[in-house]
């Protein structure tokens, strides 16, 4: 029961946290107040202010009634489903309170013309392509070493009438966790770069050292994540009934993993914006980025244009990337994944 309750408890109040973290200034470019561009000057601009206030308000009240609900439902129900449906629910309710803010800047934004009397810019750095940001293959060590433990257990202690499933799904599932952090970080490394057009030789240089950290956070991230799958493999090959075990076993791998990603965000920021500069002789171009707001569906959540070889794109949201739906390459490959996804489903229900 008290597990029960714990669950239902950090799911709703979590998720809560952070829906109410998702739009702050502080955890994303200040010109992409709910994913619609806007001049520096008008990063704080009154409308946008209200739109944070309320968004704030809502959510706020939201998850105040949403969780003690969940906690006391999971109590007669003795289940974590309410939890996850108030999970559910407080992410439906951000989604309306996002769109709606995303609308009404942007009317703003349009009715008095934010961009008529500014100069618009694009940096690139070509560099990028002839000396990219190398892949950190130290960084995934850790997970091979894992991995290779996990593994040597599952063969020294696994029993003659144990599935071969349960003995070798763990590390099987540790070196898909790694392979899949691995193919992210070689896309993110190919991504179009996000660079300041302001000071773009400094915020060149800011955003490779971006990618160097995000590249490194991920692999870490991926480490703790295969310390927690091979936790969760022990309790399974000892028959350990008890409550307690797995949530020893899955809390601090994840929460150290989100301190990781939260050091990302509020130390390094959005293409490396919050990193001290390195260029002191760069003469300020009085550019700002481009309003490209034509290209973003979604409330500023989708990127689609046809016109962009890009695949992956910096995402509007947290430091984060995201894909050009617009790309044929993009929608080949989700079709490829589909179809995988569904083959192996229906072997796995056929057998």
């Amino acid at each position: 029961m008290l597990i029960i309750a714990f669950v239902n408890l950090a799911g709703t109040a979590v998720v809560g946290a952070v829906l109410y973290l998702l739009p702050r200034a502080l955890l994303n470019a200040a010109t992409v107040p709910f994913g619609v561009r806007v001049p520096p000057d008008r990063s704080n601009a009154p409308e946008i202010s209200a739109q944070r206030g309320r968004y704030a308000r809502h959510l706020i009240a939201a998850t105040a009634v949403v969780t003690p609900l969940a906690v006391i439902s999971g109590a007669v129900l003795r289940s974590a489903a309410p939890g996850a449906v108030g999970a559910i629910a407080l992410a439906a309710t951000a989604a309306v309170l996002w769109t709606h803010a995303h609308r009404r800047i942007g009317h703003t934004k349009r009715r008095d013309g934010w961009y008529e009397r500014v100069r618009q810019g694009v940096a690139t750095d070509t560099s990028l392509r002839t000396d990219p940001v190398r892949f950190p293959w130290p960084w995934t060590i850790p997970s091979l070493v894992i991995i290779a433990g996990t593994t040597g257990a599952a063969v020294i202690g696994h029993h003659e009438h144990a599935a071969l499933r349960t003995v070798f799904g763990p590390p099987v599932a540790q070196l898909l966790a790694t392979t899949i952090a691995a193919g992210t970080v070689m896309l993110i490394l190919r991504a179009r770069a996000d660079i300041d057009v302001t000071l773009p030789r400094d915020g060149a240089t800011r955003y490779r050292r971006h990618l160097v950290r995000t590249a490194r956070a991920v692999m870490v991230s991926t480490a703790l994540i295969n310390i927690m799958l091979l936790g969760l493999a022990v309790i399974v090959w000892t028959g350990n009934r008890s409550a307690w075990p797995p949530a020893l076993v899955t809390v601090p791998p994840v929460l150290a993993s989100l301190a990781v990603f939260a050091h990302l965000l509020v130390r390094v920021g959005p293409a490396g914006d919050r990193l001290p500069g390195t260029v002191d002789d760069e003469t300020p171009t009085g550019l700002v980025r481009r309003d490209d707001d034509r290209f973003w569906r979604a409330a500023g959540t989708i990127y689609l244009n046809t016109g962009d070889p890009a695949v992956v794109v910096p995402s509007r949201t947290w430091t984060s990337w995201t894909l050009n739906v617009g790309n044929p390459r993009v929608l080949l490959a989700a079709a490829a994944i589909l179809t995988l996804a569904a083959g192996i489903a229906t072997v796995i229900t056929v057998s």
